[in-house]
């Protein structure tokens, strides 16, 4: 027989198997939760730089490049002195720096981000090409004498014989490749990006000559002009930082430099003649292998997260 006692001690074992099963239900349940959220949370941090970034930049840049031209002529421009009237024909050369400001328009398109095994920063490659737009193309690099009206009779004496070699950096586009970092320093969001482009120039040269052939003092001109494309390769680093927010699209600044060269292209020389009553002119231009680049700029991201 069962008694009153053990009844109610039975009830209360049972009723406390079901206070228990119930917070056990409850903290899995509340576990599951956090599992859940944690989870979506973590999918979101890594699908955040799960996007393609497209972007449109504007810069200004200096850019200087030291070159050397070369004319030669039979033609005489010039005597030894005023005192000793023997005829001097036209050599002359010019090795100096070819500065120039231009405005590259670019394209770039970044991937999707990830990690580096050899650092933990978000990271993503990156290409892009770029026409350099020059907006002074041409100048006088080499001037010899002076060109100024000639008198009816000229001779080796005589003002406005010599000889010129105008260079006109008429176009210069660019292709890119890299990688872009992104840090935070002081609480600032910097992105950092070493890449190796490819620059190619699109350079004229202008040649003449004016001077009096030897002993008759007959008068000459002689011209030439030549045209060829210049290529050069080396490294660039950009260092950028967000400036505001429009809708989909994000603003940065940005400043960087670059130095390029040619010489693993071979000579880049350009090369011109022309003759005329047995008189002849020559001429050359040829850059240097190195040429630099530093500049400011501002992009546009399409980037709606």
């Amino acid at each position: 027989m069962v008694s009153k006692f053990d009844r109610r001690g039975a009830s209360r074992m049972r009723a406390q198997r079901g206070r228990s099963r119930r917070i056990f239900e409850r903290v899995l349940n509340s576990l599951l939760r956090l599992s859940l959220l944690a989870g979506a949370g973590h999918a979101a941090a890594e699908t955040a730089g799960d996007d393609w970034r497209p972007s449109l930049a504007v810069s200004l840049k200096a850019q200087q490049q030291r070159a050397e031209a070369i004319i030669t002529s039979t033609l005489n421009v010039d005597v030894v002195s005023p005192r000793n009237p023997t005829p001097i024909a036209l050599d002359a050369d010019e090795h100096d720096d070819y500065f120039t400001v231009i405005v590259p328009i670019e394209l770039q398109l970044q991937t999707p981000a990830f990690n580096l095994p050899i650092a933990d920063l978000s990271t993503r490659a990156f290409v892009q090409a770029a026409y350099q737009w020059v907006p002074i193309t041409d100048r006088d690099f080499l001037t010899e004498g002076k060109f100024v009206p000639l008198p009816p009779n000229p001779t080796a004496a005589s003002e406005g014989l010599g000889g010129e070699v105008r260079v006109d950096l008429q176009h210069q586009w660019s292709l890119s490749a890299g990688l872009a970092f992104a840090v935070e320093i002081e609480g600032i969001p910097i992105e950092i990006r070493p890449s190796l482009d490819y620059v190619g120039q699109w350079v004229r040269a202008d040649a003449r000559a004016i001077g009096v052939q030897d002993v008759t003092n007959q008068l000459f001109s002689l011209e030439d002009d030549k045209s060829k494309a210049v290529h050069l390769f080396g490294p660039r680093l950009a260092v950028e930082t967000d400036a505001g927010r429009w809708g989909p699209t994000r603003l940065t600044v940005f400043a960087e430099g670059a130095v390029y060269f040619s010489r693993a292209f071979g000579s880049q020389r350009l090369r011109g003649s022309d003759s005329d009553g047995g008189e002849t002119m020559s001429f050359s231009y040829e850059p240097d292998s190195l040429l630099f680049q530093i500049g400011v700029g501002t992009r546009i991201y399409w980037d709606p997260q």
